[in-house]
C-alpha cells in the first residue's frame, strides 16, 4: 500500500505543470482536473494483514507419531487458518478435505474461531480464522513418514460430513519418551497435521507476517562443524538455523555429540527459568517458519506440559488460579508481578487452533485471571512517590510486566470475543485490552507531564526504583523489554489498526536506537566495535553505566526496531536509520550465535550449541526468538519491487511531484530538457536521457491492452491519481475507462510496484 508523507498540496502541479498548458488543445480537460489533485510523498509498506485468498487448496502433511501408523486407526484433528476475508462463515460447507488422489473424505468441519476485530465491525466476525476439521484416518506409513492430504475451499461443497465433532483428546496417547515420560503427565495426538511454513507464516495465528525458512534450511540439527565453519551467512539466515539448531538444545537432543552433564541440561521439567519469556510459544514460532514435524510435536508437548503447571479453577487461594506452579510451589505464596509474568496465553490458544483442543480453552482465562488478581503492578503508570531507599506499596512498573498483561488479555480477546468477561470481573478482555493500550500511550506520551520533557521521545520512562533497576530519583526505561513489549502491541495493532497504536510502535524506536550503541565486541571473534543493547537507559538516552551493555539481546531488540521501521513506512514517515540499527543488532546477534556455537564442547560436558547455564542463562532462547519472527520481513516490506514501472527517478518512493509528473510530462510528448524542468531530482536516474530511456521501456498502458496505446488523458492521469491514494472509482473518473474496470485497474497499477 502507499501512504502519504507530506499534507496534501496543490502549489507544485499548478506551478510546474499548469503553467505549461495554458493555450494547448489538451488544456481544457487537464487544468480543471489537476486543481482537485493533491501532490505528496509515497513509501511502499507491504500490508500488514495477508491478502484474502477466496478459493484453493493446501497441502497438509499428516504425520503419524510411533506406534499409531499403518494398521491403525486415529480420530485427527486440526485447525485450518485463513488469511481474513478468505471464507465467509456462510461458506465453511464449501470447505472440504481430500485425499491424495483428490478424493473428498468425510470430515467434520466448522467455524472454530472468527477474525476478530475491536474497533470496525465490519471486520469483526465476518470471516473465519481458523476452520476445525476432524476426520477418521487409517494411516498406510509409519512413523517418521507421511501422507498428503489436501484442504479445499471456496469451490465446491461439502458433500461427504462427519455428523458431529468428538473429543480430539480419544486420539491421544500419553507421552513416555523423549522430551517428557510418564510422570510428566503430558499427552499428544497420536497423527499431527503439518502445515506449511509459506502458509503458516502470512501472520494467520502469530500476529504480522514472517519469512518462512530458506529452503536449505532442513529440520534436522545440523553439524555443529559445520555452521562454525561459515562466519556470516547471507541475508536473515544465520537467525534460521540458529533458532532450529539451539532450539534441540532447548529440549536436549545433542545429535552425535556426547551428552552435556546432567547440571548443563535445560531443566524444563523441573525449574521455571527455561519457561520465562514463553518456551512453548517460542517453539510454535519456530512451526510457523519451518513448517517442521519436530517443531510442532514439541510446541504442542510443552504446551501440554505448561498447561498441568497452571494452577486450576478449584485451586485455593483463587488469586493463585492461573499461576505457574514451577514459579510458585506454594499457592497460598507471594505470586506478584514476577510470578504473573510466567502466565501466557498464547500458546494455549496456538494449541486450541492448531489441534482442535477444547482443552486449552479455560486455561487461558486462568492466564488472564492471574493478571489481573496477582500483579503487584499498577494498570497506568503513576509517580514513584517514595523517599530514596525505603519501599511503599505496589507502585512499581516495568515495561515487561506491562506487556505480559496486555498480551493474557489479547490472547483471550481473540479466542472469546467481545462479550467474554475476565473471571469473576465486571469487563471484559476487549476492555482491559483497550484500557490497557490507551495508558501505554498516554505514558509514552509523557503521563500528562508528569514525565519531563527533555527526554528521549517513546520510551515509558519511570523511576528506577519503580524499575527496581537504575538509580531511585532518577527516570530509567529498560530498553530490553521492549521486545515483549512492542510484540504485545504489533498483536493489539492487528485488532484495532488503530494509527495511535501504530505510532506508538514507530516512536519505540526513537528510543531504541538511543539505547543501542557502538561498543567494544564481547566476542572473541571480533575485535571491533558492534551494537550493543543498554541493560538500563537514562532519560537523556546515556547508558546506566552499572549495568552496561550487552549484545545478548541484540536479537530480540532488532525485532522491535524492525517493527518500528516498517510502521514508520505504513504511516508515511520512513525512518531508514531505524533499518539501519536494526540490521547493525542483527549483526551483533550474528557475531553472537557464532561465539554460542562451539564445536569443542561436548567433550567438556557443555552443549555444541550452547544455552545456559552460561554464559547466557536458559530462557535465552526465548527472549531470543519468541518475538523476533518478523524482523527480516519488516526490514524487507517497505520496498518498491526492484523493476517497478512507476519509480522513475529510481529512489525506492512514489512521488506524485515527481514521478506523477515525469511521466504525464513524457506521455504529454515533453523531452529533452523541458522534461525534467523544475524538478528536484535524487535517486539512482536522474539525467534527462536516463529517464527518457527507462520511460521509453514502460508499458504504462492502464487498460492492459496489446499493443499497449497510451494517453497522457487517460493513463497519465490515473497514474498521477493513484499515487494521489484516490479510491477507484474516482481515479478512472472523467476518462474513457468504465466504472465496472476500475478495481481491476487499480489493482493492476498497484502490481507494478508491489515487490
Amino acid at each position: 500500500m502507499y501512504k502519504s508523507s507530506e499534507a496534501c498540496s496543490i502549489r507544485s502541479l499548478l506551478s510546474v505543470i499548469a503553467a505549461r498548458l495554458i493555450g494547448r488543445s489538451w488544456s481544457r480537460w487537464l487544468f480543471p482536473l489537476l486543481l482537485g489533485v493533491c501532490s505528496v510523498q509515497y513509501t511502499f509498506a507491504a500490508p500488514f494483514y495477508a491478502s484474502a485468498v477466496r478459493e484453493g487448496e493446501l497441502a497438509i502433511k499428516m504425520h503419524p507419531t510411533e506406534g499409531f501408523g499403518a494398521g491403525t486407526t486415529s480420530i485427527v484433528t486440526f485447525g485450518m487458518p485463513f488469511p481474513r476475508g478468505s471464507v465467509l462463515p456462510g461458506e465453511v460447507s464449501r470447505i472440504r478435505l481430500l485425499n491424495a488422489q483428490r478424493q473428498e473424505v468425510p470430515a467434520f468441519v466448522e467455524l472454530q474461531t472468527p477474525w476478530r476485530h475491536a474497533v470496525d465491525q465490519s471486520k469483526n466476525g465476518t470471516s473465519v480464522r481458523v476452520a476445525r476439521i476432524q476426520f477418521s484416518h487409517s494411516p498406510s506409513v509409519t512413523h517418521p513418514n507421511f501422507e498428503t492430504f489436501y484442504v479445499e475451499w471456496g469451490r465446491t461443497a461439502r458433500t461427504l460430513n462427519r455428523a458431529s465433532l468428538v473429543d480430539p483428546r480419544g486420539s491421544w496417547h500419553a507421552v513416555t519418551s523423549g522430551s517428557f515420560v510418564a510422570a510428566d503427565n503430558v499427552r499428544e495426538p497420536d497423527v499431527f497435521a503439518v502445515l506449511p511454513a509459506q502458509w503458516l507464516s502470512r501472520g494467520l495465528l502469530r500476529s504480522g507476517p514472517m519469512d518462512p525458512f530458506d529452503a536449505v534450511v532442513s529440520d534436522a540439527r545440523d553439524s555443529p562443524s559445520v555452521m562454525a565453519a561459515t562466519a556470516q551467512y547471507p541475508g536473515y539466515r544465520e537467525q534460521q538455523f540458529a533458532m532450529k539448531n539451539f532450539f534441540y538444545t532447548a529440549i536436549n537432543e545433542f545429535g552425535s555429540d556426547p551428552p552435556p552433564t546432567l547440571a548443563r541440561q535445560m531443566p524444563y521439567r523441573t525449574s521455571d527459568e527455561p519457561w520465562l519469556y514463553d518456551r512453548a510459544s517460542t517453539f510454535y514460532s519456530l512451526y510457523y517458519r519451518s513448517g517442521s514435524f519436530k517443531a510442532l510435536r514439541e510446541a504442542v508437548r510443552n504446551t501440554e506440559f505448561y498447561r498441568t503447571q497452571l494452577y486450576p479453577a478449584a485451586t485455593v487461594p483463587s488469586v493463585a488460579i492461573g499461576a505457574f506452579k514451577l514459579k510458585n510451589p506454594d499457592p497460598a505464596g507471594y505470586i506478584g508481578s514476577n510470578g504473573t509474568m510466567y502466565s501466557y496465553g498464547e500458546p494455549l490458544a496456538y494449541s486450541y487452533w492448531l489441534t482442535g483442543d477444547n482443552v486449552m480453552l479455560d486455561p487461558i482465562k486462568w492466564v488472564a485471571k492471574a493478571h489481573e488478581d496477582s500483579s503487584s503492578e499498577q494498570i497506568i503508570w503513576a509517580p514513584w512517590t517514595c523517599p530514596v531507599g525505603r519501599s511503599c506499596g505496589p507502585t512499581a512498573y516495568t515495561e515487561r510486566h506491562a506487556s505480559f498483561r496486555l498480551m493474557a488479555h489479547v490472547m483471550a480477546y481473540e479466542v472469546f470475543g467481545d462479550s467474554a468477561l475476565v473471571i469473576g470481573k465486571t469487563y471484559s478482555y476487549k476492555d482491559r485490552m483497550l484500557e490497557i493500550m490507551t495508558n501505554l500511550r498516554w505514558h509514552q506520551d509523557g503521563a500528562g507531564g508528569q514525565i519531563p520533557a527533555n527526554r528521549v521521545d517513546g520510551a515509558l520512562w519511570k523511576d528506577g526504583g519503580q524499575q527496581q533497576e537504575g538509580d531511585e530519583g532518577t527516570f530509567v526505561a529498560a530498553p530490553w523489554h521492549y521486545g515483549q513489549l512492542i510484540d504485545a502491541v504489533v498483536r493489539t495493532y492487528a485488532l484495532t489498526e488503530n494509527v495511535a497504536d501504530a505510532q506508538f510502535i514507530r516512536r519505540a524506536g526513537t528510543f531504541l536506537k538511543a539505547a543501542s550503541k557502538y561498543d567494544v565486541s564481547e566476542f572473541d571473534a571480533f575485535s571491533g566495535q558492534l551494537r550493543r543493547v543498554d541493560y538500563v537507559t537514562n532519560i537523556d538516552g546515556s547508558t546506566y553505566a552499572a549495568d552496561g551493555s550487552f549484545g545478548v539481546h541484540a536479537l530480540q531488540v532488532a525485532g522491535a526496531i524492525g517493527w518500528s521501521y516498517y510502521f514508520s513506512t505504513l504511516l508515511g514517515t520512513p525512518d531508514t536509520t531505524l533499518k539501519t540499527h536494526a540490521s547493525q543488532l542483527y549483526t551483533t546477534f550474528d557475531y553472537l550465535v557464532s561465539d554460542r556455537t562451539r564445536p569443542t564442547s561436548p567433550p567438556l560436558g557443555y552443549a555444541a550449541f550452547r544455552i545456559g547455564p552460561n554464559p547466557d542463562p536458559w530462557r535465552s532462547y526465548n527472549w531470543m526468538h519468541h518475538n523476533s519472527g518478523s524482523l527480516s520481513w519488516a526490514l524487507s516490506a517497505t520496498s518498491l519491487a526492484p523493476n517497478c514501472r512507476l519509480d522513475v527517478n529510481d529512489d525506492q518512493s512514489l512521488n506524485a511531484e515527481v514521478d506523477g509528473i515525469l511521466i504525464l510530462r513524457y506521455l504529454l510528448g515533453f523531452r529533452g530538457n523541458s522534461l525534467i524542468a523544475g524538478l528536484t531530482l535524487a535517486g539512482n536516474r536522474t539525467s534527462v536521457q536516463d529517464i527518457q530511456t527507462f520511460l521509453a521501456a514502460q508499458n504504462l498502458d492502464v487498460r492492459h491492452l496489446s499493443p499497449a496505446a497510451t494517453t497522457a488523458a487517460r493513463d497519465g492521469l490515473v497514474i498521477l491519481r493513484h499515487m494521489q491514494l484516490q479510491n477507484a472509482a474516482a481515479m478512472v473518473a472523467a476518462t474513457d475507462i468504465p466504472a465496472v474496470n476500475a478495481d481491476a485497474v487499480k489493482a493492476r497499477i498497484a502490481a507494478w510496484c508491489s515487490p
